[in-house]
């Protein structure tokens, strides 16, 4: 298959319209009752939706599969859906949107701030619907930290595409803390003694100086969650009413102290730089790590393959770690694409009232529940009130269900209780608490045209130098030339430039 191939999937309309006859009988198709003449439209045929979206699966979803049904029927829409491959889409976006041929509905990533979306938002291609989503009950109970990073200047003009709001936790061998008599991490320093006491202390009791407390990757894939956990916000935080980059605050600072002794005690795996994401994962699951933070999927994905390595083995997941600033948790914008609506296809209020219905009944438990279990009979079945997974339910699900995930617009808040296991319990769970304390970048939502041209260059230049700060080969004082250097590759103007979106924002 060429990657370059293009599929477009038109869903047709189905048969969602029941006209109920009375006692004497149904009257012909296409004539009225006791007239013999055509019947004027009895039932108001459903509007017709159009839609350009993302897909990252081998094949497009099926255009008349029986879950792509069940979304027209309950969303009284006739859905049309332009399915374009990940790796051609926003090529595919640019093309459209010069064209001027857009359909209703676009999919646009990188949570919608690409320059050029932004230009179009400003120029006014695109719909406000900030002051609509009141008089939708699925769209208003949208997290308030989703509604300010999904804004531009200010203002709201898509609906976001579902992702969790806080999504990393730490990840860590149950049986190897039972076996070294330590209870669960609650704070900073209990986190240093159990990833101390994985690395020294012969946790697999093999009598070997062989373990690795965290695994870590490239430039340090916890720091994120780390640097929440020691106070700081990743990105930017606010000093005096003003945007910081993080890199300037002693919350960094101390950060990267705290890497630093790991790194010197032996605590973590001596080749992070050099390992991958993939290769960090594998030394969890074949057993020569005691802990991993990241994604908290690892705490019942990362299982299988443990358990096939190390027969026994436990994996359990901690959210919440106690910092200077108390139990906080790193946020995510909580979307990974926006939906937005082109007023040149969308005409009227009328017609984008209708595309926000559809997204709005796209919220509804049915949907919800479809997306995350899938179609009763097919992939799941009721016992006690409790859905349970069918014989071959995972793997049908992975091929029919999945696919649709980029139409997945809301929180998982109303889905039916069910038996996917204790960790996937635990993990589904865990949203409802972690949420209320997420740390949230607060230049998420602004634009700075110099960061959109250097900002890969820039991020750079500091994840290089985090590595050589936690090596040993830069010092407080080479930090702080690290800080003079960004700054001078163009930081300065990020900051100004920052700040004055965020000065106007907040003046509002």
């Amino acid at each position: 298959m060429r990657k370059t191939m293009k599929w477009t999937v038109m869903v047709s309309l189905s048969s969602i319209m029941t006209i109920t006859a009375g006692c004497s009988g149904t009257p012909p198709q296409g004539t009225s009752a006791g007239s013999g003449k055509p019947a004027e439209q009895a039932v108001q045929a459903p509007p017709k939706i159009t839609m350009m979206n993302i897909f990252f699966d081998p094949e497009p979803p099926a255009a008349n599969s029986d879950a792509m049904k069940i979304i027209r029927q309950h969303t009284q829409t006739d859905l049309e859906v332009n399915w374009v491959p990940s790796n051609t889409y926003n090529d595919k976006l640019n093309v459209t949107i010069a064209s001027g041929q857009l359909p209703m509905m676009i999919a646009v990533q990188n949570q919608g701030k690409d320059p050029s979306i932004i230009n179009a938002v400003r120029s006014g291609l695109f719909w406000e619907v900030g002051p609509y989503l009141k008089d939708y009950k699925n769209l208003n109970n949208m997290n308030p930290l989703v509604k300010t990073n999904l804004s531009v200047d200010g203002k709201i003009y898509g609906i976001p595409q579902h992702q969790y709001l806080t999504r990393e936790g730490v990840t860590f061998r149950r049986d190897w803390l039972d076996a070294l008599g330590l209870k669960e991490p609650k704070s900073i320093d209990d986190l240093y003694q159990v990833i101390k006491a994985f690395a020294l202390n012969d946790p697999d009791k093999n009598g070997k100086n062989d373990t690795i407390g965290l695994a870590e990757y490239g430039s340090l894939g916890s720091f994120n969650s780390m640097l929440v956990y020691h106070g700081g916000v990743p990105g930017w935080d606010v000093k005096d009413g003003k945007l910081v980059p993080d890199l300037m605050t002693p919350e960094y600072l101390n950060t990267l102290k705290f890497y630093k002794k790991l790194f010197d005690e032996k605590l973590i795996n001596a080749d992070f730089p050099t390992l991958k994401n993939n290769q960090a994962n594998e030394l969890f699951e074949k057993g020569r790590a005691g802990m991993m933070i990241g994604g908290k999927q690892y705490a019942y994905d990362r299982e299988p393959n443990l358990n096939k390595n190390v027969p026994g083995s436990k994996i359990d997941l901690v959210t919440q770690i106690s910092g200077p600033k108390g139990i906080r948790a790193l946020a995510t914008p909580g979307f990974t694409s926006a939906y937005m609506f082109p007023k040149s296809s969308v005409k009227t209020e009328a017609d984008l009232k209708k595309v926000l219905a559809f997204w709005d009944r796209m919220a509804d438990k049915e949907i919800q529940d479809l997306m995350v279990w899938g179609i009763e009979g097919q992939h799941y079945t009721i016992k006690d009130g409790m859905f349970v997974r069918t014989s071959d339910g995972n793997d049908r699900f992975q091929k029919e269900i999945n696919p649709l995930r980029q139409l997945r617009s809301h929180d998982v808040s109303l889905v039916s209780k069910g038996t996917l296991g204790a960790m996937r319990t635990k993990v589904d769970e865990s949203y409802k608490i972690d949420d209320p304390v997420a740390v949230n970048n607060p230049a998420f939502s602004l634009v700075s045209n110099t960061w959109t041209e250097r900002g890969n260059e820039l991020n750079k230049w500091v994840e290089d130098n985090r590595v050589k700060f936690v090596l040993g080969a830069l010092d407080d004082s080479g930090w702080n030339n690290v800080i003079e250097q960004w700054l001078q590759k163009g930081g300065d103007k990020v900051i100004a430039e920052y700040n004055e979106q965020y000065k106007k924002v907040n003046a509002k």
